[in-house]
């Protein structure tokens, strides 16, 4: 008996997606710069959010032992989404 290969009757898009922001994250993530944890934390500009995110995970980190002299983070530049246009991603041209 020979198979026959069928395609689905309804393509999901939820897989194409989760892959895409997959590969968004990537290129932020590639196109950012290292920054010492010990710099003066004012490497996002106004967002006071990202700061404060900033902060509590140093704080989690030295909570829990983990030495930061020395290390460095890397710092991304800013992924934008214009919601009403999906085909349509922008990377900010300056980090935060």
């Amino acid at each position: 008996m020979q198979s026959q290969s069928r395609r689905p009757e309804r393509r999901d898009p939820q897989g194409h997606y989760s892959a895409a922001f997959c590969h968004l994250a990537n290129i932020s993530y590639r196109l950012g710069t290292e920054v010492p944890f010990n710099k003066p934390a004012k490497a996002f500009g106004d967002n006071k959010e990202a700061a404060e995110t900033l902060a509590r995970m140093e704080e989690h980190l030295k909570d829990n032992g983990a030495a930061l002299d020395g290390l460095d983070y890397r710092l991304s530049r800013k992924l934008t989404f214009d919601t009403l246009n999906r085909s349509k991603a922008t990377l900010r041209p300056t980090a935060y």
